[in-house]
């Protein structure tokens, strides 16, 4: 047909069936092509459908989805991305699911075309305002609106945005009582102080009566201290408040003592004056689970002194330092604490980080029996060495007076703290611990006091004798309990200041002694170690099942003197200094 075309000569006769059949096989192929493409397009969508049949997140409930989304909801001054838009787009089951949850779009966002959106897809769920006043997408007058719908308001804004926003609401005149969280951030450029409306939001006495827990955090500025905003909170965070807004201690305990229901407290910067006041008895607030003091330390200690919280979990104090103030002073009033005897701690953590901006000890203690826990952060306040703050926070934690806290502690974590021989021997009143943590401190006074009451518990005496016997006259081993010593980035090549012994000599010595001593220490795990010899290891893994992480290995080779294990156990022994105390009877 082509050649035809081109010659311009007329078909003959058969040329029109010719034609037919080409057009014919054509359109077979086409259609077969056709037909191939709807068979992959088909395969694929049911490879898609399968897959998706098969994937956990199209199996959830809508009201596990929903939950996902409300997590997933940037909480943020400004929100770069509008979630709840996005979770409409992606597909049609998760937009059923999105369309569904009001508390989605209760997250207002400030863009002029989806306020009426988000306020009517929010239907009756109070709303979530997180503004920056000074934004020009922040609109005033749609938050005046719906006031009454507000469950939520973080804001912040420099002054002039602050006064046009909040002082604008006529003082007295507003009753509204469904705002349960309130959270104003002042910008302040200049140095005077920025005081809110007292009654925002009250307008009698009653509405003050009848007010819901409630969350307040101020920064940089604050209410009047008779403001009703100070009764039944739940949550209180102030910070960075000026000199002229400072409460004394008597209006500072008089807003606790009208929260009885306080979880959070939160004290950094306020300008808190002391005058005098104490309580007496100590304030209660049952349900508290946090405080974070940053004032000075006399401040900081005469807060703890006269409050009284059962429940806490975490306190963290980093006090600005007074030279009246002694740091054992201000340390026993923080770490031994009479309140933190109503849990019976298992585990015990005293940390010195090595990082310069971190707190300069951190103490940590649960239990997990009854889901007790306790965190203690203590910031440095001079110019102390920071092993003295470990030292201070051991003793005054392990008060032998009150020894309930302490007396079932089965693990404890010592990082970045090494103790002394008077130190130790307060730990050694803790009998049941079991595991024992050494991170990057130095285990050479454990080592030698656990091995010379091991050596006296099978026979071998050196020195005086000592008073911690059993009722038939028995040496006791210290630590009886123990059953795992971990180290971690301890110098395995560390040494006895005189004679020149290496730690894992006294280890190794140790080992033996406790095992034949029927106490053996069943388990020795190192971590992240250094210089540390194959003839050490293969000692270790005798008498204890060692776990090692294989980092540390030194190249060199340890001279052991081919003695056997006792022989080499005794002289290791005669070689050690005497025990520079003689241990008293332990406790429990």
């Amino acid at each position: 047909m082509l050649s035809l075309s081109r010659k311009s000569l007329p078909p003959d006769n058969a040329e029109p069936s010719t034609s037919r059949r080409i057009s014919q096989s054509i359109r077979r192929a086409l259609s077969v092509g056709r037909l191939g493409s709807s068979r992959r397009r088909l395969r694929k969508q049911i490879e898609a459908d399968r897959v998706n049949s098969i994937a956990l997140v199209t199996r959830l409930p809508p009201e596990i989805l929903a939950h996902i989304f409300l997590l997933c909801v940037p909480n943020s001054w400004c929100k770069d991305l509008d979630w709840p838009l996005v979770t409409t787009r992606i597909i049609r089951r998760w937009r059923e699911v999105a369309l569904g949850c009001p508390e989605l779009w209760a997250n207002i966002v400030f863009r002029r075309k989806l306020l009426p959106v988000m306020l009517s897809r929010a239907k009756a769920i109070p709303l979530i305002i997180h503004a920056n006043l000074d934004d020009p997408h922040f609109d005033p007058k749609f938050v005046r609106a719906n006031i009454e719908r507000v469950g939520s308001m973080e804001c912040q804004g420099s002054t002039t945005a602050l006064e046009e926003f909040f002082l604008d609401y006529p003082a007295g005149r507003v009753s509204y009582t469904g705002l349960r969280n309130l959270s104003v951030l002042h910008h302040a450029l200049d140095q005077r102080p920025v005081w809110l409306e007292a009654m925002l939001f009250h307008a009698s006495e009653r509405t003050r009566r009848s007010r819901p827990p409630r969350r307040l955090r101020l920064a940089k500025c604050a209410f009047p201290w008779n403001s009703p905003w100070y009764l039944n909170l739940t949550d209180l965070h102030l910070s960075d408040l000026h000199k002229a807004q400072g409460p004394t201690m008597t209006v500072l305990f008089s807003v606790l003592v009208a929260s009885p229901l306080l979880q959070d407290l939160f004290l950094d910067n306020t300008h808190v004056r002391r005058d005098g006041w104490q309580s007496s008895p100590s304030t209660e607030l049952p349900h508290l689970r946090t405080i974070y003091l940053g004032e000075t330390a006399g401040t900081c200690s005469q807060i703890l002194e006269n409050l009284s919280f059962p429940s806490i979990m975490t306190v963290s104090v980093n006090g600005v330092a007074e030279g009246y103030l002694t740091q054992s002073k201000y340390i026993s009033r923080i770490v031994g604490h009479h309140d933190y005897t109503q849990a019976k701690y298992q585990l015990l953590r005293i940390e010195l980080p090595s990082e310069v901006h971190s707190p300069c000890l951190r103490v940590t203690a649960n239990s997990s029996q009854n889901d007790n826990s306790l965190c203690i952060e203590i910031y440095q306040t001079s110019e102390s060495r920071p092993q003295s703050l470990g030292s201070e926070a051991l003793t005054s934690f392990f008060d032998p007076l009150d020894c309930k806290r302490y007396l079932n502690i089965t693990a404890l974590h010592l990082v970045h703290l090494s103790l002394g021989a008077e130190q130790w021997k307060i730990v050694f009143h803790c009998r049941n611990i079991a595991t024992l943590h050494l991170h990057d401190s130095d285990p050479l006074q454990l080592f030698r006091l656990l091995l010379d009451r091991a050596m006296r518990c099978i026979g071998f005496t050196k020195g005086a004798d000592i008073e911690d016997r059993d009722a038939r006259g028995h040496c006791k081993q210290l630590l009886p309990r123990l059953h795992l010593i971990a180290l971690q980035g301890v110098d395995c090549g560390g040494q006895v200041e005189v004679p020149l012994i290496p730690f894992t000599s006294v280890l190794r010595s140790l080992l033996w002694a406790r095992r034949i001593g029927r106490c053996p220490i069943a388990n020795l795990r190192l971590e992240d170690c250094r210089n540390l010899f194959r003839q050490d290891l293969a000692h270790f893994n005798f008498f204890a099942s060692v776990s090692w992480d294989g980092v540390g290995e030194s190249q060199e080779e340890k001279e052991d003197g081919g003695d056997d294990i006792r022989s080499y156990s005794l002289n290791i022994y005669e070689l050690l200094p005497i025990s520079p105390f003689v241990l008293q009877p332990s406790v429990g």
